[in-house]
């Protein structure tokens, strides 16, 4: 008697599981763009400064190498290092934010986490509101999300059944 209450228990949390898969898949593409968005403004920000830099390097008349190589003393190389992290960064960014832009609708999310930064993250979720903006790509990723949660609980259930003909042997 208590069995089958407890096997409806288990089924509605299994269908509980599955629903909220898809719920979290539906807002991966929300996240991604949002992430891409992120991205693209440190990406602009990041080449203003480069440009600073280049066109600091055009005041004093050297090429940019030479103006991070002329540096002096430990305050200069403390400077230099901030300046090449600078154009390093821009450079960095630029990449990613290409590379996202032309991925397919399936290679977004391994893009994303190939070329993740910790902080357009932080800045991407700061801003990030749950939507469904693109259905097709929502419906794509839900799909996927309660495709993935079905096969750890069939996997799950494989499992456990293992383990009891086991135990019963």
């Amino acid at each position: 008697m208590v069995a089958r209450p407890r096997r409806r228990f288990w089924r509605g949390m299994e269908v509980a599981a599955v629903l909220l898969a898809a719920l979290i898949g539906s807002q991966v593409p929300v996240l991604i763009d949002r992430y891409q968005e992120t991205l693209a403004g440190r990406a602009a920000s990041a080449r203003e400064d480069v440009a600073a830099i280049v066109d600091r390097a055009r005041a004093e008349q050297m090429a940019v190498h030479e103006l991070l190589d002329d540096a002096q003393g430990q305050a200069a190389a403390h400077m230099t290092a901030q300046l090449r992290a600078q154009i390093d960064q821009a450079g960095t960014l630029d990449t990613a934010r290409l590379r996202l832009a032309n991925a397919d609708l399936i290679e977004r999310p391994v893009v994303m986490l190939a070329h993740f930064d910790q902080e357009v993250a932080a800045d991407a979720w700061t801003g990030f509101s749950p939507a469904v903006s693109k259905p097709g790509p929502s419906l794509v990723f839900a799909g996927l999300g309660a495709g993935l949660a079905g096969a750890i609980i069939v996997g799950l259930r494989l499992a456990r059944r293992r383990r009891t003909a086991g135990e019963l042997s």
